[in-house]
């Protein structure tokens, strides 16, 4: 009784005039639709006043078994590359620093269009139009069969574009990545990650890894951990699995007791936190910018690659500044920043 408007994720751009007309109208709205061919929605979604987040792409095609995004947001939609650029014309000139683009596989983009290689090309006019510009421009997140390597390429050439590469991984076990239908292997995966490493050794890899699969054994699980070791990711999000109703996994005999994969979740964190100190070395002394953003009422810095950075020895700084800073490594492990030079121009 309490519900005023229900409506789909493909009605999004139309859910702020809905509300508007139920509180006028104190009716009830429910407004469902078939999800539209393109990805017709514009606006962006500001962080503070320096990051700006910007949809891409919208849907997903790939069916991972255990996912329930490609059933709640329908297939894969782009916006329209002109959009795009039109939009970032917009948040350039409203001043943000830092501007991420979003999809759910955002190196899919453009497939729909009938263009393979449409995120090149909008990554590459990207740089061509707004390189001059004192900006970073992120891109999360990216399915690691899509990760080309001529898209690293273009982000080791750019002087905008930022050398962070979030490739969920999942599982180490290829076994495993077949029942979560992930579409490559661990050689494969391994591969485009070496890759990044070998074209560009300061760039930060992020993943995503779920423990617990149904069917996983202690040797699966061990896979996992030797793809842990030999990447060194820098950013890792952990997950236990837990089966989500109307997946092809929630079919499978949830079969890995809840104790185990506790165990599993608290070796992997720890391997993980390993590999991040032994990554650490590369970063150390190296001078190198900051960003300092706004995240959860706090100011805290951020490298071009997305390495978090505790600063020391700086007062009365501000959101949207870039800061020069030399990288080392408190006893705490965490990764610092001692000033070097302060630039709050906006220059490059």
């Amino acid at each position: 009784p309490y519900v005023r408007v229900l409506t789909g994720t493909h009605n999004i751009d139309v859910l702020p005039s809905l509300v508007r007309e139920a509180c006028v109208t104190g009716e009830r709205k429910v407004v469902f639709s078939p999800p539209s061919p393109h990805f017709a929605e514009r606006g962006y979604r500001r962080k503070g006043r320096v990051s700006a987040y910007l949809p891409i792409a919208f849907g997903c095609d790939n069916f991972c078994s255990y996912c329930v995004v490609p059933y709640t947001t329908g297939p894969q939609r782009s916006k329209p590359h002109d959009v795009i650029l039109e939009e970032l014309d917009e948040i350039v000139r409203e001043g943000f620093r830092e501007i991420i683009l979003l999809g759910q596989n955002v190196n899919s983009y453009g497939k729909d269009l009938g263009n393979p290689r449409a995120f090149e090309s909008l990554l590459e006019d990207i740089e061509r139009r707004f390189g001059g510009e004192k900006i970073w421009v992120r891109f999360i997140t990216s399915h690691p069969r899509d990760m080309r390597r001529e898209i690293v390429e273009i982000v080791r050439g750019s002087r905008i574009l930022c050398p962070y590469f979030h490739l969920p991984l999942q599982a180490g076990s290829d076994r495993i990545l077949a029942l979560m239908n992930r579409g490559y292997t661990r050689k494969e995966y391994l591969q485009i990650a070496s890759f990044i490493r070998e074209r560009i050794p300061e760039a930060v890899i992020g993943t995503d890894i779920i423990v617990g699969f149904p069917t996983e054994s202690e040797e699966d699980f061990a896979e996992t951990l030797r793809v842990v070791r030999e990447v060194q990711f820098e950013i890792a999000y952990t997950y236990a699995y837990s089966p989500r109703p109307r997946t092809k996994a929630a079919q499978l005999k949830d079969d890995v007791p809840q104790e185990v994969k506790k165990e599993r979740l608290r070796v992997l964190n720890d391997r993980l936190r390993e590999a991040y100190l032994r990554r650490l070395r590369v970063h150390e002394g190296r001078v190198t910018e900051v960003l300092l953003l706004e995240e959860d009422g706090e100011l805290v810095a951020r490298t071009r690659e997305n390495l978090r950075v505790f600063l020391e020895g700086e007062e009365n700084l501000r959101a949207g500044s870039f800061l020069e800073v030399r990288l080392a490594r408190n006893p705490q492990g965490k990764c610092i920043g001692i000033p070097v030079l302060c630039r709050d121009d906006g220059k490059n």
